[in-house]
């Protein structure tokens, strides 16, 4: 008798994570990158990223951080999320992208905050070679050019992705002051498009996904005061990792209890 409760506990739990697309309330274990090689190395509860670390925490996510990317350092964690590289480092090795590949291709999730080129004299392609430390190995390319407006509010292309039409609310633009550009491949989903590049995409990564925003003001303290940013950061983390994941989870928890 008590092997049948277990059963119909599991499947209870299947059932609960797969409502969670459509509403999401069990947060996310999120790996934060931090430590010299990371631009915004603040992202805490009192740090400059505080508005953005305290909404996904009433989210419902928990954070956990990182110095280097291992698959041991990953264990336990959903999503590994990097706020910007600085562009005086050296960016990730490839032994964390090959940790990361492995992550998110076993069903968690990757949120990835770009930047914009040509940044400074000292730094002449900005961001540009950091991120495609990540970028590269992932079969992307971010390229030199970047918008040149500046600071203003962006309609999004594709107002009808998940992340735009997501469980806290519609998302129609995002403020953004200049945001670097990836080459736009197949399989890529495009949520603004600039140009012959994207400045925001998610794309399917064996059993997982991975978020890629090509800049940072979406979690610093001026872009947030856009109630349209707020959202899209909260639609963002609910979007990865792939729910489904939790039910496949626990759907191999429950033939495990059938074999016994």
């Amino acid at each position: 008798m008590r092997t049948i409760t277990v059963r119909i506990l599991v499947v209870a739990a299947a059932m609960s994570a797969l409502a969670g697309t459509a509403n999401r309330t069990l947060g996310a274990n999120i790996a934060v990158l931090t430590g010299l090689r990371v631009y915004h190395d603040d992202f805490t509860s009192s740090g400059a990223m505080a508005q953005a670390y305290n909404l996904l925490l009433l989210d419902g996510h928990s954070f956990t951080t990182v110095t280097e990317i291992t698959q041991a350092s990953l264990a336990g964690n959903d999503v590994v999320f990097i706020p910007a590289l600085r562009p005086d480092m050296s960016g990730l090795a490839s032994s964390e992208v090959a940790a990361i590949s492995a992550h998110v291709n076993s069903g968690g999730g990757l949120v990835f905050i770009g930047e914009h080129g040509n940044n400074t004299p000292s730094f002449p392609d900005g961001w540009l070679t950091v991120d495609n430390t990540v970028l590269n190995p992932l079969g992307f390319n971010q390229s030199a050019f970047d918008t040149p407006e500046g600071w203003q509010s962006y309609n999004l292309t594709n107002t009808q992705h998940p992340i735009a039409q997501g469980p806290y609310g519609t998302v129609t633009s995002a403020t953004f002051g200049h945001f670097g550009l990836v080459e736009r491949q197949p399989g890529m989903s495009s949520l603004l498009d600039y140009g012959p590049g994207s400045a925001f995409f998610t794309v399917d990564i064996g059993l997982g996904r991975g978020v890629f925003l090509m800049d940072s003001d979406v979690i610093e303290y001026s872009g947030l005061a856009d109630p349209q940013n707020r959202v899209l950061l909260r639609n963002t983390f609910a979007y990865v990792p792939e729910p489904a994941t939790f039910l496949l989870l626990a759907l191999g928890g429950l033939a495990i209890l059938r074999r016994r």
